[in-house]
């Protein structure tokens, strides 16, 4: 990440599906004002996007990920420490 290369969303993840039963059990923090309507939508689409590596917008800070929900544009952060175990690149690995 320090060499300023943009990183595809199907090389950051080794297990998103334990990132998304995370953020569907309440385990990010919302960090905006957007609407949390359709939340379980957006975890039900993801799950079955992921056998063809498509992933929701996300960004790291310097030490959480940051998820985007597509419709709400609502953001949901997590510290790195958390889900580095489902990570296979992240800032503080």
């Amino acid at each position: 990440l320090s060499t300023g290369k943009e990183l595809k969303s199907k090389d950051i993840y080794s297990d998103f599906g334990s990132i998304l039963d995370m953020l569907g059990s309440g385990a990010f923090t919302k960090i905006n004002d957007a609407s949390d309507e359709g939340i379980e939508a957006f975890i039900k689409e993801y799950k079955a996007n992921m056998v063809y590596n498509i992933y929701p917008d996300a960004y790291f800070t310097a030490d959480a990920l940051v998820i985007v929900v597509d419709d709400t544009l609502a953001e949901y952060s997590i510290f790195l420490d958390k889900v580095n175990g489902f990570m296979a690149v992240s800032p503080t690995k």
